[in-house]
């Protein structure tokens, strides 16, 4: 993970997942370095700047002093790209041309894959070989000790949620030996993962637990108690100055239980306030149960809708895929993406952030664009901010013209702390067809759609199903439970597991966010500050990873100008040739030999361009070193046109062409002689 050039909040959460890579395997950036120098291989996969040795060690470089991945300490790397092109800071990378470096072209999945079928056919070998340089002796050696764990310096409180539709628990059976190496013990009370498939002798079973028979036990006796829900006003007030309270809530609407934490002075925290950073990844429930969540809707959807996902064949013709709209591409949207998409769905997908794009057509969505110019709606912590009332019209007129033709939408627009905006309107529920579905997952907070009603699926007038579903996670406790368990485990770490626990730690950036209440007092803020961004940089290039500051939004009669011309681009572009021409013809009086040639100039003017524009961009590169026969015979057709004035306007344009081509042709051959560098084995560093 890198400090600085990671995606978007929550995001790479959900990359991994669809990639089925475990979390537990991923590393923060100074974690690696360290460990770099001992590894044999290593790949990297289209990385540019994070990986430019010129980051470390040559000042005078744009990106000098920019945290960078030291892959080139590895003994053997190999770099998989489609070209040899700059990175989003436009410098060259010296990592290319090193005596340990290799460059692999072509599709980067595709290699993987190969590498990756090498080495499972290879398995067994390497197996067999490992069991083979075993002696029998090892192999017939005592059995493995039983684990010693540390002595247990404080007690864990695991409560029985008591909310209505709440099936998960806070920690599952699979947690409870991490807990204990950090020297916790733990008080359950009794029945409490039962609605989630674990029973108490799961938990008993893994040994250093006892179990309570009721909540008020667990509250007097357990040093820090976990919740999953929003906790009750009698759990809070029965808490003692001595304890603390973790949970996982939304904010939104909690004013009478903030007013009962003033009347008690235990440590209340709330894990969805993590801040989205990478070190907080671990710790980041929110992220996980989005997750699940927009998995859930896009299968609660299909379960209500009557017709297929996918497109297919039958015996009376052909049947289109279903249409999905995703409004909102966090990470329960592009959960949804993904789960619409593998189930065969046309998937178009809207959010009012500009970063989004790239991640949502990386999904295999489309992405529908607002039609406003120069806004870009990201807040604190890479979530969506309220957007202005400009916006808001264009965004709605937007959806009107794209819901019509939708046959399932999921909408997951919320802004943190506030009301969800009021996105989906009676007007656009009657333009659907009867049969659609509309998945609210903004229902906790009011919900992007005038009919939503929280917890309930409502029909609307025309035959629209309209699902307000607040708690999807429940729906699939146990997994729920072991990832929320996994992330209350990594607060403990942070907080200095049972030994140092608390102290100076509770001012540690991620865990001082988190804070709802201490000492009787709320130190929660509903409206934390924007993180600062970058560095002004000097050297012309912004700080890699770093937003550029917002843009001012341009007066209406700009906009409305600015899409007058984007719509009649066409249009334009013929009357300003015509006119050109016009203004030529009535002004300049050109020989009839000269028509011919201007007529040839604009013919090759066209070819040139549409040839040029059917090329791949990964081509680019190489299709520079073929045009220098091009530029060679420009060259001489200008030498032919020099004799003349000096002055005059022939021997202007042919000096031009002379010079202009003779750039191209010295690029070229020094862009070949680059590549071809590239190919040899002998190839120094430069």
């Amino acid at each position: 993970i890198h400090p600085v050039a990671g995606r978007m909040p929550g995001h790479m959460n959900v990359l991994l997942a669809e990639a089925d890579v475990p979390y537990d395997i991923v590393k923060e950036m100074d974690e690696i370095n360290a460990e770099l120098p001992t590894y044999d291989v290593g790949i990297v996969v289209g990385a540019n700047d994070i990986v430019n040795p010129a980051t470390q060690d040559d000042p005078s470089s744009p990106i000098y002093g920019m945290p960078a991945i030291e892959i080139w300490k590895c003994k053997q790397c190999v770099v998989l790209k489609r070209s040899m092109g700059t990175g989003y800071s436009g410098v060259d990378n010296p990592l290319f041309y090193l005596n340990n470096v290799k460059m692999l072209f072509g599709d980067a999945k595709q290699s993987m894959d190969n590498i990756s079928t090498c080495l499972e056919d290879s398995h067994d070998r390497f197996t067999l070989s490992e069991a083979a340089g075993r002696s029998g002796t090892e192999a017939a050696g005592p059995a493995a000790e039983p684990e010693v764990f540390p002595e247990a310096m404080k007690v864990i409180g695991i409560l029985r949620e008591r909310e209505a539709g709440e099936l998960r628990v806070s920690f599952a059976p699979s947690t409870v030996l991490k807990l204990r190496r950090m020297g916790f013990s733990i008080l359950l009370e009794t029945s409490a993962g039962a609605s989630a498939g674990f029973s108490d002798e799961d938990y008993t079973r893994q040994g250093g637990v006892q179990v309570a028979e009721s909540s008020e036990e667990v509250l007097k006796q357990a040093d820090i108690i976990f919740k999953v829900s929003q906790p009750l006003l009698d759990e809070v007030r029965m808490l003692q100055g001595t304890q603390t309270l973790v949970g996982f809530w939304n904010m939104y609407g909690t004013a009478e239980l903030l007013e009962a934490l003033e009347q008690v002075s235990a440590n209340v925290l709330n894990l969805a306030l993590v801040p989205r950073v990478s070190r907080a990844q671990k710790l980041d429930a929110l992220t996980s149960m989005a997750n699940i969540a927009g998995y859930r809707a896009v299968l609660d959807a299909f379960q209500r809708f009557p017709r297929f996902s996918r497109a297919g064949s039958t015996a009376f013709g052909s049947v289109p895929p279903a249409k999905v709209f995703v409004i909102g591409a966090g990470v329960a949207g592009l959960s949804a993406i993904a789960t619409a998409h593998s189930l065969g769905c046309k998937v178009l997908a809207n959010d009012v952030r500009d970063a989004a794009r790239e991640q949502v057509e990386s999904m295999g969505a489309q992405f529908i664009a607002v039609d406003a110019q120069g806004i870009a709606g990201e807040g604190a912590g890479g979530y969506a901010t309220a957007m202005g009332d400009d916006f808001t019209r264009a965004q709605l007129a937007t959806y009107a013209r794209v819901v019509p033709d939708m046959d399932v939408i999921i909408t997951t627009a919320m802004i943190p702390n506030r009301s969800a905006p009021e996105l989906i309107t009676a007007e656009m529920v009657a333009s659907m067809r009867s049969g659609s579905v509309i998945v609210d997952l903004a229902a906790p907070t009011g919900g992007n759609c005038v009919y939503t009603e929280p917890n309930r699926a409502v029909l609307s007038p025309n035959g629209v199903t309209i699902v307000g579903e607040t708690n999807y996670a429940s729906q699939m406790a146990a997994q729920s439970s072991e990832m929320l368990g996994s992330n209350f485990a990594a607060l403990l770490e942070v907080l200095g597991g049972a030994s140092d626990f608390g102290g100076e730690r509770w001012d540690d950036p991620i865990v001082k966010p988190a804070m709802v209440a201490s000492g009787g007092q709320i130190v929660w803020d509903p409206n934390p500050p924007r993180p600062p961004g970058p560095p002004a940089d000097t050297n012309g290039v912004s700080g890699f990873g770093g937003a550029s500051p917002t843009p001012m939004p341009p007066p209406e009669e700009t906009n409305a100008i600015l899409a007058w011309i984007q719509e009649h681009k066409d249009e334009l572009a013929l009357g300003v040739g015509a006119a050109v021409v016009l203004g030529l013809g009535i002004a300049v009086d050109i020989p009839e030999a000269e028509v011919t040639h201007l007529g040839y100039f604009v013919l090759s003017c066209l070819i040139g361009n549409f040839t040029v524009a059917g090329v791949t961009p990964a081509l680019h590169t190489p299709l520079i070193s073929v045009t220098n026969a091009i530029s060679g015979i420009i060259v001489v057709g200008g030498m032919l046109q020099l004799s003349g004035p000096v002055l005059s306007a022939r021997v202007a344009c042919a000096l031009a062409a002379v010079f202009l081509s003779s750039v191209n042709i010295v690029g070229g051959f020094a862009v070949t002689a680059r590549m071809l560098e590239m190919f040899r084995e002998d190839a120094k560093p430069r």
